[in-house]
């Protein structure tokens, strides 16, 4: 009699994931895009602030489209073109996005460096850093 062997499946649950921008539903993919990957390293390598000065609104769109269910991006860029969805907006959805793909730590960090001054030497943990890019992509591990 033949052993049967068991087969391992690989799968994530690839449902569209739903949010909402004022009142509007859009659609981020279920499984994160492996073109993704290289867009991302674009972003780290430079920061997003320079990202965006170098790349402007068309790199900034070309992000969100590697995320998005391609009927939720011509909704959502028809907003933007309309200017009802702004830099603000886009800049506290990008790490919920990659929250969805466990690409970010969903939980605080640890409270040991809140920005606070130190009391000894008067410098802030987060001087130099600009507010945006002290949450976007820094704990994003992106292979070279």
């Amino acid at each position: 009699m033949a052993q049967e062997v068991e087969i391992k499946e690989f799968g994530v649950e690839d449902t569209p994931k739903p949010f909402k921008i004022h009142g509007v539903t859009y659609y981020i993919l279920g499984d994160l895009p492996l073109t993704l990957v290289d867009s991302l390293a674009k972003w780290q390598s430079k920061g997003i602030h320079q990202s965006i000065l170098d790349g402007g609104k068309n790199m900034l769109m070309e992000l969100i489209a590697e995320f998005m269910v391609d009927e939720s991006y011509a909704r959502f860029k028809e907003g933007v073109d309309r200017k009802e969805i702004g830099l603000r907006i886009i800049i506290d959805m990008i790490p919920w996005m990659l929250e969805q793909y466990g690409l970010r730590p969903t939980q605080p960090s640890s409270p040991s460096l809140d920005g606070s001054d130190d009391g000894e030497t008067g410098i802030s943990s987060t001087d130099g850093v600009l507010p945006e890019e002290s949450i976007l992509f820094n704990s994003v591990p992106i292979a070279s």
